[in-house]
């Protein structure tokens, strides 16, 4: 999947996402625009959430999905300059033409 944000017609981030069944379970897969893939194991799973960690990743550590309705809310955890930070990004599906509008 990608995502992408597009702030006044231009795209201000860029993320290739992945998640694949592997022999230790789900493991979800990022790769910002310019870097290497950064892997998180599944750790817990319910009918409305995702998480996935990786303690050893600089950040996010944690990332998590979460159905809220129709709405996706998608959160990443983790320590910068040594306090803890949670980012949330609320998205909604929409057609890719009604995006560009």
């Amino acid at each position: 999947m990608d995502l992408v944000t597009i702030k006044n017609n231009t795209t201000v981030f860029y993320e290739f996402l992945q998640i694949r069944e592997s022999t230790d379970g789900l493991v979800y897969i990022a790769q910002l625009q310019g870097s290497q893939p950064v892997q998180f194991r599944r750790t817990n799973q319910d009918d409305e959430k995702f998480v996935f960690e990786n303690a050893g990743h600089d950040f996010p550590k944690k990332i998590t999905y979460q159905r809220q309705g129709l709405m996706l809310l998608a959160a990443i955890e983790g320590l910068q300059n040594g306090k803890k930070v949670r980012e949330e990004f609320l998205y909604k599906r929409v057609r890719w033409n009604e995006a560009a509008n």
